[in-house]
């Protein structure tokens, strides 16, 4: 047995650690109270602690390195973290009007947060062709209302990464705020245009059941209608607090995954090749467990359709000085942002890094 395969276990159980955020979310629900912080304080405080203490993660592996069972157990874990997640939404929804007002924020504080590495899983599983990993990545976009996502990130971010016409990378000076404001709104529009493009080129009707945001709208239908019978009014407006949250913080990963990263435009128009020299990655280990192994994000970008936990470091990608829980946290203060990542910017990337070299454009 190779040291690699010796170390595949270590795979699963990060695939697993997002898990912990149920456990936390659980003792909020049956201790309510300031224990309904602890998902945010376990995202926001202890992996970025845990980051700090323990060594950069850059373990790689390949599908042979996996066992049956292992491999079982990787498919499941962003599958049941969807499912997982949707129980959360369901059971919250109908015990949210027995809290006390500053425990019902709490509670859509702390789902807000979980939701956003429910959408990290749903994110991973729309990217597959099998069609029950599919459906689960729309129950998982469902979860936070967001499910015209899977059209603009796979036929639009990944085609038009680090270009003017992407509305999912952040320009260098652009605020978090200004650029949530501006993608939301923008990420809907295009969604739809690609649709239109789509179904146009098949020779179909713009308004039919072939037309997926059609069939988006009509999912979330059925979701809101569901909650809405069991949650009531209460119950569903903790739905839309949570996601909102949610939201902003898919969309804060989006920021600092490429702020600043530009492909250059060549003559007659066209773009440069995206390479990994587009994407912010990072290697710190427990906020990668946290997120799926998203902060590779230089190699999810060179191959999509990589299953999250075969993702590579890229030595060709710029670095960030910290996971995601901590830049998004700096990113909410734009001139401490500034100072920060314009700087690697103008340096390529390579500020406050090691041996790994990257570029930055």
């Amino acid at each position: 047995m190779s040291a690699v395969r010796a170390n595949s276990w270590t795979a699963v159980a990060g695939a697993y650690f997002p898990y912990l955020l149920f456990g936390c979310f659980a003792i909020g629900l049956l201790k309510p109270g300031i224990a309904l912080a602890l998902p945010t304080i376990f995202a926001l405080g202890l992996v970025p602690l845990l980051d700090l203490i323990c060594a950069e993660n850059h373990e790689t592996f390949q599908k042979p390195d996996f066992g049956t069972a292992q491999q079982v157990l990787l498919d499941a874990a962003p599958i049941g973290f969807v499912i997982g997640y949707a129980a959360l939404v369901v059971i919250t929804a109908m015990h949210i009007r027995e809290f006390s007002a500053i425990e019902q924020v709490l509670a859509v504080l702390s789902a807000g947060f979980i939701g956003s590495v429910e959408l990290t899983a749903a994110h991973e599983l729309v990217h597959k062709a099998e069609r029950v990993p599919k459906a689960c990545g729309r129950l998982g976009l469902w979860n936070e209302c967001y499910a015209h996502f899977e059209i603009n990130h796979i036929e639009g971010h990944h085609v038009w990464v680090g270009t003017e016409r992407d509305e999912s990378t952040a320009l260098k000076g652009e605020s978090l705020y200004r650029f949530v404001a501006r993608t939301v709104p923008a990420c809907v529009k295009l969604s739809w245009e690609l649709e239109a493009r789509r179904l146009r080129h098949r020779g179909l009707p713009l308004f039919s059941l072939r037309n997926r945001m059609l069939q988006y709208a009509l999912g979330q239908l059925v979701y809101l209608t569901v909650l809405g019978a069991v949650g009531g009014l209460p119950g569903l407006l903790f739905f839309f607090g949570q996601a909102a949250i949610a939201v902003f913080m898919l969309e804060s990963v989006g920021y600092v995954s490429h702020y600043g990263l530009q492909r250059a435009k060549l003559p007659g128009g066209r773009f440069a090749p995206a390479t990994t020299a587009h994407s912010w990655d990072t290697y710190h280990r427990f906020s990668n467990y946290l997120e799926f192994q998203l902060q590779r994000h230089a190699d999810h970008h060179t191959a999509p359709g990589r299953a999250l936990e075969l993702l590579r470091p890229s030595p060709g990608a710029p670095r960030m000085p910290a996971g995601y829980p901590v830049m998004i946290m700096v990113a909410m203060f734009p001139p401490l942002w500034r100072a920060v990542m314009d700087r690697r910017l103008a340096d390529g990337g390579r500020a406050g890094m090691g041996q790994e070299g990257a570029s930055a454009v």
